[in-house]
């Protein structure tokens, strides 16, 4: 596009990083646009079917008050905790909730179904995973992303792979739990998890060292691989198995009784691609 616009290879090859950030910026914006009307051209009457829903969260006092109170909860769990603005957003189904540098980012499109909400024209992994992402679990979602925000970057050389971004996921899933109970607990991957805990086991234990291409298979991949996107629910298990009592959050010091829970002291931030929750 900006070639098509008019500037040459070897201006664009010649701009320090930073402008050729602001040169992009408005072409990302106009592509993230053009991706909604996609899905919206796609998808028109589930996105029809949750625009009250949506359009509700700010006024729906079991979700504004449950996520305060789960919220308050985390910040007596860890009282050092600042929590950053909270978007709710309408996105194209690639993202239950992510973090950003303007705040926690919540597709809150793909929290809003009910049992009469028409499924049958989103791809098969929606139509699997949608039915639970009820409007009520929307509470233990913001509060998932609220650790997201607290947790710590990888410290500078440390390779990534597959067991740190399951830490990550695991602890913030667990956390969530304690601040406002099982939200998640009826999920597909979940019940798959609890089906095929010691196979899942199995193979995560010769997989965790791997890098990008095996985080990948396991995780954030809703859309690619159905069977492998379920088992982010038993590595959200190592995470709370291996996890010590007392959570490691920045400040606290904590013993290490194993390489996992060494893993979760050092990174109580999972860097991920997007969060694909999914």
């Amino acid at each position: 596009r900006l070639a098509r616009a008019g500037w040459p290879k070897e201006r664009l090859d010649s701009l320090p990083l930073d402008s050729v950030k602001k040169v992009t910026a408005p072409f990302y914006e106009r592509s993230a646009a053009e991706e909604l009307l996609r899905a919206l051209g796609q998808y028109p009457r589930y996105y029809a079917a949750v625009r009250p829903t949506t359009l509700s969260v700010d006024t729906n006092s079991r979700i504004t008050q449950g996520i305060r109170r789960g919220l308050q909860k985390l910040a007596a769990l860890y009282p050092e905790a600042r929590f950053p603005t909270i978007y709710f957003l309408i996105g194209t189904l690639s993202t239950g909730g992510t973090t950003a540098q303007s705040g926690m980012l919540m597709g809150t499109e793909q929290s809003a179904s009910d049992p009469t909400t028409p499924l049958d024209e989103l791809p098969d992994w929606a139509q699997k995973n949608l039915p639970t992402h009820t409007f009520a679990s929307l509470v233990g979602l913001v509060v998932h992303e609220a650790v997201h925000t607290q947790q710590k970057p990888a410290p500078p050389g440390q390779p990534d792979n597959l067991l740190r971004h399951a830490m990550g996921e695991g602890i913030a899933d667990f956390l969530a739990e304690l601040a406002v109970g099982p939200w998640i607990a009826n999920a597909p991957r979940q019940i798959y998890g609890r089906a095929h805990e010691h196979d899942v086991w199995v193979d995560f234990q010769n997989e965790m060292q791997g890098g990008d291409s095996t985080i990948r298979m396991w995780m954030y991949n809703g859309r690619s691989c159905a069977r492998a996107a379920t088992r982010l629910n038993v590595v959200s298990g190592a995470a709370r198995h291996a996890a010590p009592e007392s959570p490691p959050l920045r400040g606290r010091s904590t013993p290490a009784p194993s390489p996992a829970s060494s893993a979760a002291r050092e990174t109580l931030h999972s860097p991920r691609a997007d969060h694909t929750s999914r």
